[in-house]
């Protein structure tokens, strides 16, 4: 005969009593850890399923959105390749009236679905890309900006002395930007470990520094007395520079004031330490 609590009394007490024997509640209201088992596995079993449906749901959707939009691509690139002559004369009409606008719209069309090897579509897109790329050189200063701008020129005339020797230059100056940028970031970052370094010297409860406490300490009369008041802190560079400020008892039992002042080593060593007058 299995045993079950009363949530009451919680005494122990057959299934089959009813009421309770000890304080008379109800059998109805007395909870059988069976049940409670029973009923706790079926929540964790919906949770599970809640959260398979879910994910499941949001993969689909994630995966509906993705071939959705290859589906569209396709769709548009078999329009544009049935109408391919056309877009090809609205190219040329653009082309012999200089409407550079419209050209570059159409431009960027074969570019997309993959059709600048269509007739002379690529010496098109290489003299307008031209075009572009030399204007914005004009009024363009940044090295960076400008060697992109040389190299993508290059692209289109890899045989052109002046774009490559102007590249030269400028891919010299890009490193040396890019090795100052970069000492610079090592340079942050071991500020900031030196920084983090420097705080851990310090107790994150009262600010005080435990071996410059610990030396002081050693030389009071009574170093039960000690109470710290303050501390401030240089850093200085491979050292700290470090004043204290604390309460004591002297030889004759009066509560004192002093201060003290000392060099203590990223390693928390105290080197050397004296009484401020």
């Amino acid at each position: 005969m299995p045993l079950v609590k009363c949530h009451e009394c919680k005494s122990k007490i057959s299934s089959l009593a009813d009421p309770c024997p000890h304080c008379g509640v109800p059998r109805a209201s007395i909870a059988s850890p069976d049940a409670s088992k029973s009923s706790a596995r079926g929540c964790l079993l919906l949770l599970a399923i809640a959260a398979i449906v879910t994910s499941w749901m949001f993969l689909s959707r994630g995966a509906g959105t993705t071939a959705s939009a290859e589906r569209q691509a396709a769709q548009f690139k078999a329009r544009f390749l049935a109408d391919i002559e056309q877009h090809y004369a609205r190219l040329e009409r653009a082309h012999a009236t200089n409407n550079r606008a419209v050209a570059s719209q159409i431009l960027q069309q074969f570019r997309t679905n993959g059709q600048l090897a269509y007739r002379d579509v690529k010496e098109l897109e290489a003299k307008y890309e031209t075009e572009r790329l030399l204007s914005e050189l004009e009024t363009v200063k940044d090295p960076a900006s400008r060697l992109s701008r040389y190299e993508k020129l290059l692209t289109y005339h890899p045989n052109n002395e002046e774009y490559a020797a102007a590249v030269v230059p400028l891919r010299a100056e890009a490193r040396k930007q890019q090795e100052l940028a970069e000492r610079q970031r090592q340079e942050k970052q071991a500020k900031a470990q030196n920084t983090a370094r420097v705080h851990s010297q310090f107790s994150s409860w009262d600010g005080s520094h435990p071996g410059l406490v610990k030396a002081v300490k050693a030389g009071m009369h009574n170093p039960e007395s000690f109470e710290h008041v303050e501390t401030r802190f240089s850093d200085q560079g491979e050292t700290i520079s470090v004043i204290m400020k604390f309460r004591g008892t002297n030889g004759f039992g009066g509560v004192v004031t002093q201060s003290v002042i000392g060099l203590v080593d990223l390693r928390g060593s105290v080197l050397e330490w004296a009484y401020l007058d």
